[in-house]
């Protein structure tokens, strides 16, 4: 795995539930795990992608760029998955890969 890619569920589940607390929740880790990998995340990047607010976080720009693509390979890599389970099945399946 890429470096930095271990850290892509945190971020997202952070998108998703507008705060660390509730991301580490979802992911079933600690708040701090999840502090951790956005941090890691945001030093590998080199930008912030989070503006915090109270005990929310809203995305920043770029933090919304990344949300961006990750909804998009993520939902390439469920295609993929679903073609792989088709095939296996033995029904035609169609693999596409987008970058």
């Amino acid at each position: 795995m890429a470096p930095g890619l271990q850290y892509l569920p945190a971020f997202v589940a952070a998108i998703h539930t507008g705060s660390f607390s509730a991301a580490a929740r979802q992911l079933h880790v600690t708040q701090s795990t999840v502090s951790y990998q956005i941090g890691q995340l945001e030093t590998r990047l080199g930008a912030e992608l989070f503006d915090r607010v109270g005990r929310g976080v809203q995305p920043t720009p770029l933090g919304r760029r990344l949300f961006d693509s990750c909804e998009r390979f993520l939902g390439e890599l469920a295609a993929l998955r679903a073609a792989g389970s088709r095939a296996g099945a033995g029904a035609p399946s169609v693999l596409r890969v987008a970058s």
